[in-house]
């Protein structure tokens, strides 16, 4: 494995474990968050457009939504347009806890860029890091 993406890789494990182990003391997953934070920022977003979103797979979507409404963060109804689709809401409980999100994310991204000098720029070049993956590996969602 070349340096870029060995490091992308132990970047990305880290990151998820502080992520899962912080929190886990809101009572979502790692797995979950984005989702919560998706549907917050987007009220009424269709589960189909959830997926292109988070670049996830539909049945994923559907798995974590269906948790996510079990535990009352998430309310699902018929859109009247294409009855097939779902429109997601966010609970007052989920928007409660978008504070502590915003707040467990921000404490991530000090945490690993603390030594950087230029922490927009970095930001920057990781997005079009991003962008090379999406656009030349990203062809079609895979399932996880």
């Amino acid at each position: 494995m070349d340096d870029v993406t060995l490091n992308i890789y132990i970047i990305s494990r880290l990151t998820h474990g502080f992520y899962a182990r912080e929190l886990s003391r809101l009572g979502i997953s790692m797995a979950q968050f984005p989702y919560v934070m998706a549907v917050i920022e987007r009220d009424g977003i269709s589960q189909e457009k959830l997926s292109r979103l988070l670049r996830m797979g539909k049945s994923t979507t559907a798995t974590v939504i269906k948790e996510l409404v079990n535990k009352g963060l998430i309310t699902r109804e018929v859109d009247e347009k294409d009855r097939r689709n779902f429109k997601l809401h966010a609970s007052p409980e989920a928007v409660a806890l978008k504070p502590e999100i915003e707040a467990v994310v921000a404490h991530c991204n000090r945490l690993i860029t603390e030594n950087i000098s230029d922490p927009e720029k970095f930001c920057g070049l990781l997005a079009e890091v991003r962008n090379n993956a999406e656009r030349e590996l990203g062809g079609k969602c895979i399932e996880i």
